[in-house]
C-alpha cells in the first residue's frame, strides 16, 4: 500500500526531473540508482531514505532545504531552470552573452 508521504515525495522528484528536462534513465544514472526504483519512486511504490533524496537532490544540483521547501515549491524548480540556463550562458562566448542579455530583457518585457 502506498503512503500518501511516498507519493508526495515521489511527485516533488518527478516534478523536479522534469523541470530539469531530464527522463528517468538520465536521472538514475546521474544519481547512481537504477531506472526501474526511479519509475516506482515517482510512483509512490518504494521507501526512500535521507541518504538516498540526498544522491537525487546532487543529481538534480539541488540542496535538501530546496527540496522540502513546501512552501515555495516554484523555488526549486526555478533554482533548477536557472542554474541550467546560468550553466548554457558561460558557454557562450563574452562578446555574445550581451546579446542573450538583450534578448533576455526584451523577453522579460512580454
Amino acid at each position: 500500500m502506498r503512503s500518501e508521504l511516498r507519493t508526495l515525495v515521489g511527485e516533488r522528484i518527478k516534478n523536479l526531473r522534469e523541470a530539469k528536462d531530464w527522463s528517468q534513465l538520465q536521472l538514475a544514472t546521474e544519481s547512481g540508482v537504477d531506472v526501474s526504483w526511479i519509475g516506482q519512486l515517482e510512483r509512490g511504490q518504494v521507501k526512500i531514505n535521507l541518504e538516498k533524496i540526498e544522491q537525487i537532490c546532487k543529481a538534480l544540483d539541488l540542496n535538501l532545504q530546496e527540496f522540502f521547501d513546501t512552501n515555495r515549491p516554484e523555488k526549486a524548480y526555478s533554482s533548477v531552470i536557472e542554474r541550467q540556463f546560468i550553466g548554457l550562458v558561460h558557454k557562450v562566448p563574452a562578446p555574445a552573452r550581451r546579446h542573450l542579455i538583450a534578448l533576455a530583457k526584451q523577453l522579460g518585457k512580454k
